[in-house]
């Protein structure tokens, strides 16, 4: 995302990868919260709720990750745009595949 966001700047190739690491493990522990969180925004939008959910990671990934900078609040939200969109369409495309079985 830093190629297409110029506001982000990674360091080092391992700060991308520890990066990468703390964003999944705090996004699947507080995704498993997510349904108890999100049930008052029901009525307003799930897209709301995966929007707000991704920039508090952008944030806490921001604050224990040393070599991640975000250069504006402008390009946190982008940000956060960005991964609700892949988000959304890995979720749809993932539903229209059908596992193959075999018997």
């Amino acid at each position: 995302m830093a190629i297409v966001l110029r506001g982000i700047h990674v360091e080092s190739q391992s700060t991308l990868v520890v990066l990468s690491c703390i964003f999944g493990f705090l996004n699947a522990t507080v995704r498993m919260m997510a349904p108890s969180l999100g049930a008052p925004a029901r009525g307003v939008s799930t897209a709301l709720f995966v929007f707000v959910f991704n920039g508090l990671m952008l944030w806490l990934c921001k604050e224990f990750v040393h070599g991640f900078h975000l250069t504006s609040e402008i390009d946190g939200v982008i940000a956060a745009v960005i991964l609700t969109v892949v988000s959304f369409v890995r979720i749809q495309v993932r539903m229209r595949v059908k596992p193959i079985t075999r018997f």
